[in-house]
């Protein structure tokens, strides 16, 4: 990883449950881009990181167009909610060849099988997420097997080829 670990989170509670932890983890590594999604303001997160000391490592990039851009732009995706209907982000993550970081909720176990094709952290573990985030910075062989695994995950279950015969069995139209 070049250039700062690039980081992003999605869910509002992430600007405490993981910044402070995370103070931790970059204090050895590059500086990071987190990107949040949610019900965060931009000064809330400046306070937050300049109360955490970490003004010098994190920077904040700002909005993307789509997430195709700002997949392109990270290099590990945390997802900590405490519950998803269905872990697109993931997928589209995956797909992408990000590494992915989420919790061990429903829906998301839908996705992700825990050190196959991402890593899972019990539901409100700032630290577990820390940790995994640590892991995947430091472990280039682990972060390179998770991408593998995620994109040929992604092929296998989530494209057009296995999807569609599903759907057309669903309708009855098979």
């Amino acid at each position: 990883m070049e250039g700062g670990e690039k980081v992003i989170a999605d869910d509002s509670y992430i600007r405490e449950s993981v910044l402070s932890p995370l103070a931790k983890v970059v204090a050895g590594f590059k500086p990071i881009m987190p990107s949040f999604q949610g019900q965060v303001s931009e000064e809330q997160l400046q306070q937050l990181i300049a109360n955490l000391n970490l003004t010098n490592r994190v920077y904040l990039r700002g909005p993307t167009n789509g997430p195709d851009e700002a997949l392109k732009q990270i290099d590990i995706l945390v997802l900590p909610s405490e519950a998803e209907g269905f872990g697109l982000v993931l997928i589209e993550a995956m797909a992408e060849g990000v590494p992915v970081v989420a919790t061990n909720a429903p829906g998301i176990r839908d996705v992700v099988r825990h050190d196959y094709n991402g890593l899972l952290v019990p539901i409100g573990a700032p630290r577990a997420i820390a940790g995994a985030l640590e892991l995947l910075i430091q472990d280039a062989a682990r972060r390179e097997r998770l991408i593998t695994n995620g994109r040929d995950e992604v092929r296998r279950q989530f494209t057009w080829a296995p999807i569609l015969p599903q759907y057309l069995k669903l309708l009855d139209l098979s």
